[in-house]
């Protein structure tokens, strides 16, 4: 019989088992004790036949604004379903149960599978999150503008072209910016504590990133900034750099946060430097997702490009959502991991 219960101590010893038949996660014990056993605020419920794992779900519980008052909300990860029990509504009944919880649920993407049904459990689709890259490159330019395709002197000549682009595709930080960006060994709480610009978004916690820094599977290299201006606090950031396949290395801003009385072309500054950091890693494009206008504005002012968006969807739990920006990014939940480095 199926039975779905909080994850414990006994039933994480089913993990294993679970990550080799569903997921591709790093298989050592070290990861999947610290991805679920150790993470700060987590509820993780599992659907098992005698502590043989079906289907799992778990969720952040994290502070969101909504119309200016913090509630808990859960940021859905690592919900999968074994292959063998496809088709028998298992993985639905799983976050049935977390809905039954009582609290908000927040998701950003998802499969197409996952997308379709979640209408019929309450979810609302809020704002859409662009992805955007930036190619710092002449191989991500030319893959992305089909050189690889071509041949002889045309070839020649493209990569000619292509080679002379790359250092004008990549923006700096402008030399008039009175705003100084300070990297930081953790986002500490007074740096998280800053009033953000108003909207639905997540509060942080600087226990989170202590943990998230320490991922056994190191996933590459996480970069915390702090903006400052005439030593005001100004906006923060979050980033990592890592190989997501063999010779790609990749930049990925997770978040950004400007203070509200930040103007355009401030927030073009502080998106510049961060910007300027992954590009000294020798990353050869760098991508974002969020549906922060302000924080999408200030990256297509560096000439960032859109090529799909992904939903960011709400199950309101009985709350009316009020209507304001919605201020969601990659940081959401385990987003900051996925994909996971190469070489995990």
């Amino acid at each position: 019989m199926v039975q779905i219960d909080r994850l414990n101590e006994t039933l994480l010893h089913g993990v294993n088992d679970f990550n080799k038949r569903a997921w591709c996660f790093p298989d050592s014990p070290e990861f999947l004790n610290w991805f679920f056993r150790d993470s700060p605020n987590t509820t993780v419920l599992v659907a098992h036949e005698q502590g043989r794992w079906l289907s799992v779900l778990g969720v952040f519980d994290r502070t969101y604004l909504i119309g200016g008052e913090p509630v808990i909300c859960g940021e859905t990860y690592a919900w999968q379903t074994a292959d063998e029990c496809r088709g028998r509504g298992i993985g639905i009944k799983v976050i049935k149960a977390m809905i039954d919880l009582g609290r908000p649920l927040v998701a950003l993407g998802g499969s197409p599978d996952t997308l379709s049904f979640m209408p019929r459990l309450g979810f609302e689709t809020v704002a859409q999150a662009p992805a955007l890259n930036l190619l710092l490159s002449p191989r991500a330019i030319g893959a992305q503008a089909g050189v690889a395709g071509l041949s002889g002197p045309k070839a020649v000549l493209a990569r000619l072209g292509l080679t002379l682009l790359a250092p004008v595709m990549r923006p700096t930080a402008p030399a008039w910016s009175a705003i100084r960006n300070v990297p930081l060994p953790v986002l500490d709480q007074e740096t998280l504590d800053m009033p953000s610009l108003p909207g639905f978004q997540a509060l942080y916690e600087q226990a989170f990133f202590e943990w998230l820094m320490m991922v056994p599977a190191r996933p590459g290299s996480f970069l915390p900034f702090r903006f400052q201006r005439d030593g005001e606090l100004v906006g923060w950031a979050f980033a990592r750099v890592a190989e997501e396949g063999p010779g790609e290395l990749v930049g990925r801003i997770l978040e950004l946060k400007f203070a509200p009385q930040t103007t355009a072309a401030d927030q073009k500054a502080m998106a510049a430097a961060v910007v300027q950091a992954l590009a000294g890693f020798g990353v050869i494009i760098v991508r974002a997702l969020a549906t922060c206008a302000a924080t999408n504005g200030a990256l297509r002012a560096l000439r960032f490009i859109a090529r799909t968006k992904l939903p960011a969807m709400v199950q309101p739990a009985g709350r009316t959502l009020a209507s304001e920006p919605i201020r969601c990014s990659m940081l959401r939940a385990d987003g900051a991991l996925l994909p996971l480095s190469a070489r995990a």
